[in-house]
């Protein structure tokens, strides 16, 4: 299982797990690497496979080569597999580690010589029934254009049905060893520094993910060059009225930041004014978003995706359009009332023969600085929610520094709908909050005070 030295230093990958049985504790293990074609390292001349049960696999002359593939220009995929049993039910951690990372990563201290890990949880219990892992539709490797907002849409699906939440994480060098002095790719240099860039519209920059659809943005690079991020992926099983965490799937990912060149992508018209849209309730509306190749003659692919077409029922003419010269997309909706819980549309254009050039806009509807989408990591904290799981219609909320302040509460069902919202003038130190005729399951409650935000999760009996 030793890959061939026409290789390279690692830019992304992830593990996924596949259980071949339901009779059998079977998996079929696959672990996949991208890399920089550019350098002559070879990719698995030094990694070790984990599987979590105190079994460990050297791949170093392994026997059994592997012929890279490549996915576009400079970039190639290596994937092994392997079958191994586990020998009792529980929860496993398998992890691949190797040296060495790309070289010249902007947000990694001394990257080139710093190993890639990745590692993914698989639960075992019989009770649950069969599990396999998470996998991904799209590639871990990506160009975007400086002052241009950015967004990857990792097309994560789970094979057993399992629902999906996403959240982003710090890059590992090891089990629990983050890498040298990470900084998320909008902080890289000091606050302030004008090589963090603007939003695309003027602003702070900002890096969030989508906890329910996993979309990526990044708004915008304010500096050329490459970028490592990663993201977990939990995948929660509903039995019983009950959620359960089954595993998880952390993907490494590189994202390479070029010039805007006009001739690099499509241009990309989107029918809004701002950022920000908040049609009337009632409101009747049709959008069309188009991309335009420079020449008559190309090819252009147009696509959308975001959490604001499958949650709000919205129809569109397509998700994916590819033509010559111009594609069009068409949406029509009717608004909602407003109830704080905002939407996210992404639209994506892109050269058939680059898909890694691509030009992204995004516009919120709906905006709400409460909610949960799009926060900044260092502003969340954890509220002590009692009791917990829910047997009756009310429970209570105990955040001390809250008391007497104005707060703002939302509870969100696991698909990511608004079940409840609360605005407090004065919070108390044990606020009641009643949930009358809530249905079984895991929620997720969010508070927002001043600035501050405090969430936990609720189970409801």
């Amino acid at each position: 299982m030793a890959f061939t030295a026409t290789a390279t230093h690692i830019i992304g990958g992830e593990i996924t797990a596949r259980r071949l049985d339901a009779q059998s504790l079977t998996f079929e293990i696959t672990v996949r690497g991208y890399t920089d074609a550019s350098s002559g390292v070879g990719f698995s001349s030094n990694g070790v496979l984990d599987f979590g049960d105190g079994t460990v696999m050297d791949l170093i002359n392994n026997g059994n080569n592997v012929i890279p593939t490549r996915i576009s220009e400079g970039v190639w995929v290596h994937e092994f597999k392997i079958t191994h049993t586990y020998p009792t039910g529980g929860t496993y951690t398998i992890s691949f580690r190797e040296l060495y990372r790309n070289s010249s990563i902007l947000n990694i201290e001394n990257s080139s010589d710093t190993p890639f890990y990745a590692e993914t949880a698989i639960k075992i219990d019989s009770f649950l029934g069969p599990n396999s892992s998470p996998v991904f539709t799209r590639p871990p490797v990506e160009t975007a254009f400086a002052g241009k907002t950015y967004h990857h849409q990792p097309g994560a699906t789970d094979p057993d049905g399992d629902s999906l939440s996403y959240r982003l994480v710090r890059p590992l060098q090891d089990r629990s060893t983050q890498v040298l002095n990470y900084r998320f790719p909008h902080r890289v240099f000091p606050q302030g520094d004008s090589r963090n860039g603007t939003q695309e519209l003027g602003g702070t920059p900002a890096f969030t993910i989508n906890p329910y659809s996993g979309d990526i943005s990044w708004d915008a690079p304010g500096t050329t060059g490459e970028y490592t991020i990663a993201f977990a992926v939990d995948e929660w099983r509903e039995v019983n009225g009950q959620y359960y965490l089954m595993g998880y799937v952390v993907r490494d990912m590189l994202v390479k930041v070029v010039d805007a060149e006009a001739d690099l992508y499509p241009q990309l018209s989107m029918p809004f004014s701002s950022a920000r849209v908040n049609p009337t309730a009632g409101e009747a509306v049709s959008w069309t978003i188009t991309a335009t190749a420079p020449s008559p003659s190309d090819s252009v692919v147009l696509e959308l995706w975001g959490d604001f077409l499958p949650r709000s029922g919205a129809t569109i003419s397509s998700s994916r359009v590819r033509a010559t010269g111009e594609a069009s997309i068409t949406i029509s909706w009717t608004g909602e009332a407003d109830l704080g819980q905002h939407y996210q549309l992404i639209a994506r254009s892109y050269f058939p023969e680059q898909p890694q050039h691509t030009r992204n806009r995004i516009t919120t509807l709906y905006y709400d600085p409460a909610s949960p989408l799009g926060l900044n990591d260092s502003k969340i904290s954890t509220a002590t929610i009692f009791p917990n799981p829910l047997a009756e219609s009310t429970f209570f909320i105990s955040i001390p520094e809250t008391a007497g302040k104005k707060a703002v509460l939302q509870v969100f069902d696991m698909k990511g709908s608004l079940v409840h919202r609360q605005t407090f003038a004065a919070f108390e130190e044990q606020q009641a909050v009643a949930l009358p005729g809530a249905k079984q399951g895991m929620y997720l409650v969010h508070l927002a005070c001043q600035g501050q935000v405090y969430r936990s999760k609720l189970v409801v009996q």
